[in-house]
Order: structure tokens, then C-alpha cells, then sequence
């Protein structure tokens, strides 16, 4: 039976991009959210009204969701880099395992 390593990277790749989609996700539903008030008008700056009160993860989002999103790519590019670079190691070993049952077995017949 073959058995086939697999990258470790790759599970934490699949999570962090899933994290950064729902994070890109919900900062565009925030920003969205903040260019539809009805008090917005185009053009002109009014800085003696509040923007909308946002709660939970919106709230969470207007004030850390820059830095989060600069986290979370460089975290992207970083794993994606790992990843590679670690696949031909994996294969070697995958290769090492495979060499050494095929000559077991020629030595046992």
C-alpha cells in the first residue's frame, strides 16, 4: 500500500487562508457599511458626526482589521514559501521509504 507523506505547511496554509478570507471578508462589509450611512456625502468631510457604532467584530475590525489583514498576507506568503520549499524534503523521504521496502523485498525472495 502506498502511503503518502504529507506537508504539514499545507494544513496551515488551508487555515490561515480561510481565516484571511473571512477577515478580508468582513473589513469590506465595515468599510461598505461605512461609505452607505445616510449622512455620508461625497466629497465633503464631516467631522462633527460620528460614524455608525458598530459592535463585535465590526468593531474589532475598524480598529485592528488593517494590521490584522498585514498579519495575516505576510503569514500567507511566509507559509506558502515554507510549503514549497519543504515539498521536495517531503518527497525525498517519500522516495527513501519506497527505495528501501523495494529492495527489502528483492533480498527476502
Amino acid at each position: 500500500m502506498k502511503t503518502k507523506n504529507k506537508n504539514p505547511f499545507y494544513v496551515l496554509l488551508i487555515l490561515v487562508g480561510i481565516l484571511f478570507f473571512v477577515t478580508a471578508t468582513t473589513y469590506g462589509v465595515m468599510a461598505i457599511r461605512e461609505t452607505n450611512r445616510p449622512d455620508f456625502v461625497r466629497g465633503s468631510a464631516i467631522a462633527e458626526q460620528p460614524s455608525v457604532q458598530q459592535e463585535g467584530l465590526l468593531a474589532f475590525m475598524e480598529q485592528h482589521g488593517d494590521r490584522l489583514l498585514i498579519v495575516e498576507a505576510l503569514l500567507l506568503g511566509f507559509l506558502t514559501v515554507a510549503a514549497i520549499g519543504t515539498d521536495e524534503l517531503v518527497g525525498r523521504g517519500a522516495k527513501k521509504a519506497a527505495t528501501s521496502k523495494h529492495s527489502q523485498k528483492g533480498t527476502e525472495k
